[in-house]
């Protein structure tokens, strides 16, 4: 009877247990495949459909922490929930264009992670998917993902920049909580909902513009962005949530722009630097809590009167008008006045951001 080779032993071993380890590789059952694992790195076989739940789990099976890079073929669709989850000293992982959903917690605690391309092929990111990659500095989120999960980059502290494609609808709660590297930050336009913690505890956030399709600001959003010295909020916010901008401490200005009828307890308490603002006369506060009364000033307006200062903001930073213009346009726009700016006035969309947006 012939002598078995190496590889044909490992074989046979692998049918009776999942993992087996040589001379020179380690071999891992996944599903209906085998994987050979060498020098750090794991190429998945081509026909393999999916990476299945747990398939490279390895938070305590020590020998599998050993995965420094992975290769996954173009057969697969799925990345499975918990699929590379604890892989200590996995680097690099190349996910191809035919994945279509990243599974809850796939890369979770994946410590040694770089940098990652999500593929234009995703539609959704899970749940914790890249939670607490501590050194993930660089990701490109690709054009098809619509929903970035819960905590999906929770706690990726060398995350200093992302962009979040105009398919996305939803961020989800704590999706880049305590990123604390993350210096600017747009919402498109195509975002609805933002989830509570979502920028929570970003240090170094310092600019955020948010879209016109937002329609809530929730509890904690952006609170703890010490940092945060300017804050663009979209004309279809209604609802300024429970310290939402609690603790920005750097934060000078905020519009509110006339479409906000709620401001939460607390939603800019601890804002030092904020020493005055404006809000709608039809805003509904709780008491003086919405705001740090030992710092900060609130001003109801009208929305009338959110227009002429609006002009007069425009007409004296901007000086696009004549003094006849001007004139005329007081009388317009002049609380009570009741008329309607004509088209031509082409103003300097900076009392937008000084004034907030008018409906």
């Amino acid at each position: 009877m012939p002598r078995r080779t190496r590889d044909e032993a490992s074989a046979t071993r692998i049918k009776k247990t999942r993992n087996y380890r040589s001379t020179d590789a380690v071999y891992r059952k996944v599903g209906d495949f085998t994987v050979r694992i060498v020098d750090g790195h794991a190429e998945l076989p081509a026909g393999m459909t999916s990476v299945p739940d747990e398939a490279f789990k390895g938070y305590k099976q020590k020998f599998l922490q050993g995965i420094t890079s992975v290769t996954i073929p173009g057969s697969v669709t799925t990345i499975g929930n918990n699929a590379f989850c604890g892989c200590y000293w996995l680097k690099a992982v190349t996910i191809p264009d035919s994945v279509t959903t990243i599974g809850w917690c796939a890369f979770f605690n994946c410590t040694s992670l770089a940098a990652v391309t999500i593929p234009d092929s995703v539609t959704a990111i899970g749940a914790c998917a890249f939670c607490d990659c501590k050194r993930l500095a660089a990701v490109t989120i690709g054009n098809s993902v619509a929903t970035i999960d819960h905590g999906a980059f929770n706690s990726c502290c060398k995350l200093a920049a992302v962009t979040i494609p105009d398919s996305v609808t939803a961020i989800g709660i704590s999706a880049f909580h305590h990123c604390t590297s993350l210096a600017a930050v747009t919402i498109p336009d195509s975002v609805t909902t933002i989830g509570e913690h979502a920028f929570l505890g970003c240090f170094s956030l310092a600019a955020v513009t948010i879209g016109n399709s937002v329609t809530a600001i929730g509890k904690w959003v952006f609170s703890g962005c010490g940092k945060l010295a300017a804050v663009t909020i979209g004309n279809s916010v209604t609802t300024i949530g429970y310290g939402a901008f609690y603790g920005c401490k750097k934060l000078a200005a905020a519009a509110i722009p006339y479409s906000v009828t709620t401001i939460g307890d607390r939603a800019f308490g601890g804002c030092s630097s904020l020493a005055a603002v404006t809000v709608p006369s039809t805003v509904t506060m709780h008491g003086e809590t919405s705001f740090d009364v030992q710092y900060t000033k609130v001003v109801r307006r009208s929305k009338a009167a959110y227009r002429w200062l609006r002009l007069k903001f425009r007409v004296r930073v901007v000086g696009r008008l004549s003094l006849m213009r001007a004139a005329s346009a007081e009388r317009l726009y002049s609380p009570g006045g009741g008329g309607a700016l004509a088209a031509q006035y082409h103003f300097n969309e900076l009392a937008d951001l000084a004034y907030g947006q008018v409906k």
